[in-house]
């Protein structure tokens, strides 16, 4: 096509010289109109309006618009910016934040979960390395970064906060990373959370006498101190012979006052702690029989029986006796031909320790 250099179309020779009223050669108006058809589907130079391209983004080259901008432009399919983007007048970033798959690299230290920004992996903690927590709760990371020098601050946001309502956050400097904190909610406070929230000077709350607590008080300000052992056992049935009183293989119970169940149902006492205890038995009956009735520590009786040859009224024991842990006593009585009514087995806690 009869182009010069600058862009400029002509007619090809001999296309536009006919004379009027004579015959025209038909290979002139062919050559004439297969130019036209050429020129019309091919690039049209920038001089005569056009773009000198067949793509867009040679046409954008061409006619200079990029550099014309003084930037390039951001492809929306997907691009990297190499500056800022700095948004005005109330305008937001709508989307594009959280994890996009639970299969990616399942590592915390992984640069497609720390970087700045979001993590592209939702992570378990018990299946991801480095992770803040071994549960089986799923978590976001989201970093922030400091620069473009890698040093971040990454937290483990939950996904789910009635299975796991607890943040946790690190960071990274000079590529070492700290150890996981959480962040104190209303939701992983209280006993158990290891938070030092939970604590006065390291000491807990407690009813108990438990090691490096501190005592807990009621509405009213007064401490408030569990029930002590204590026992009341009373018996009105028994075997012939020796019998351990308050043994309900024997008998019933008559009374069963048990405070903080150390006496079993073999009427056996154990002391739950070391102390310092006070313990009394004694039976009721009709005269004769020669009964008889002990206290015993461990199996060994303390002390003389006490006898009762008359019967009128009944006998009773006591002793003061100092007990470890897991020291056991009980009750004995033994009245072959005497007439019992009820016998009882009690005992407290004087001091602990």
């Amino acid at each position: 096509m009869p182009r010069n250099g600058s862009g400029i179309y002509s007619l090809p020779v001999g296309t536009n010289d006919f004379t009027p009223n004579t015959t025209i050669e038909s290979s002139k108006i062919d050559t004439l109109s297969g130019d036209l058809e050429s020129d019309a589907n091919t690039a049209r130079p920038i001089v005569v309006g056009g773009t000198g391209a067949t793509t867009a983004a040679a046409a954008l080259t061409n006619l200079g618009a990029q550099a014309d901008l003084g930037y390039t432009p951001v492809n929306k399919a997907g691009d990297t910016m190499t500056g800022n983007l700095t948004l005005s007048g109330g305008k937001r970033i709508i989307g594009g934040f959280g994890a996009a798959t639970n299969n990616g690299v399942l590592d915390w230290n992984d640069p497609s979960n720390a970087r700045a920004g979001s993590g592209y992996s939702l992570l378990q903690g018990s299946t991801s390395l480095n992770a803040p927590d071994a549960t089986g709760n799923y978590f976001h990371s989201f970093s922030y970064e400091y620069g473009n020098t890698g040093n971040l601050t990454q937290f483990a946001i939950p996904r789910i906060t009635s299975a796991s309502p607890t943040i946790h956050f690190r960071s990274v400097y000079a590529d070492v990373w700290q150890p996981w904190v959480k962040v104190w909610t209303d939701g992983n406070d209280g006993s158990g959370s290891g938070l030092d929230a939970d604590k006065l000077r390291g000491a807990v709350p407690d009813t108990n006498a438990s090691a490096n607590s501190i005592v807990k008080r009621d509405a009213s300000g007064y401490g408030i101190n569990p029930l002590p052992p204590a026992f009341y056992i009373e018996q009105a049935s028994f075997a012939s012979g020796t019998a351990r009183i308050g043994n309900t293989s024997v008998g019933a119970r008559v009374a069963d006052f048990n405070q903080g169940s150390h006496v079993a149902t073999s009427g056996i006492f154990t002391a739950p702690f070391a102390g310092t205890w006070l313990f009394s038995t004694g039976f009721i009956g009709a005269a004769g029989g020669s009964p008889w009735l002990a206290l015993n520590i461990n199996g060994n009786r303390q002390g003389h029986p006490i006898l009762n040859y008359v019967m009128s009224t009944g006998v009773a024991k006591t002793i003061t006796a100092y007990l470890s842990a897991g020291d056991s006593v009980d009750a004995v009585f033994s009245g072959t031909s005497a007439t019992i009514y009820s016998a009882f087995f009690t005992g407290h806690l004087i001091a602990k320790g």
